[in-house]
């Protein structure tokens, strides 16, 4: 397994991978509907703009097999909510393709952005609620659950999103 940085290049099997992460891993927590409706050319063209526009602040990683993309995270540098203090990394997405699940390729991507996140006082993420297969893999690799939930719209439905923080402490802010 190879981890690099995505180019361009890497949209449309990025956004394979969104798609089919999305439909196998919220079947019955959102809407079939929703999930079967999800389209590549769109979510292509939506990360064709997210790469053209990354900044030194924010990241995209894939993580290859047999030199095909099977994993993707994408995460940030960013001003934290009042409440954590000072400056954080918000990991926005980190999905692989179900056939690699339980192999380690997630795990492997996370502690890749993980160990490109320096000077911040750590990670947080959002999650499903629900999604006891992310919560399990966020809590393995040091995350903690915070009591911060709020609701995040899919579809046409209202979801209860939770908060996962990591501490890293290798900020000063």
């Amino acid at each position: 397994m190879k981890i690099r940085q995505a180019t361009l290049q890497d949209a449309q099997a990025i956004a394979h991978v969104h798609v089919a992460s999305w439909q196998a891993g919220y079947k019955g927590l959102i809407a079939d509907s929703y999930l079967q409706s999800l389209s590549i050319s769109e979510r292509t063209s939506r990360w064709q703009e997210l790469l053209q526009e990354l900044d030194r602040n924010q990241h995209v990683l894939v993580a290859e097999e047999d030199h095909d993309v099977c994993a993707f995270c994408h995460f940030r540098k960013q001003d934290s909510p009042e409440e954590l203090r000072g400056m954080w990394y918000e990991l926005h997405a980190i999905y692989a393709l179900p056939s690699v699940w339980g192999r380690g390729v997630g795990s492997e991507l996370l502690k890749a952005s993980l160990s490109m996140q320096e000077e911040v006082m750590g990670c947080y993420l959002w999650a499903l609620e629900g999604n006891q297969r992310a919560h399990d893999f966020y809590t393995r690799h040091g995350f903690i659950e915070d009591l911060l939930r709020k609701q995040y719209r899919i579809g046409e439905e209202l979801h209860y999103i939770q908060r996962f923080l990591k501490r890293t402490g290798t900020s000063s802010t």
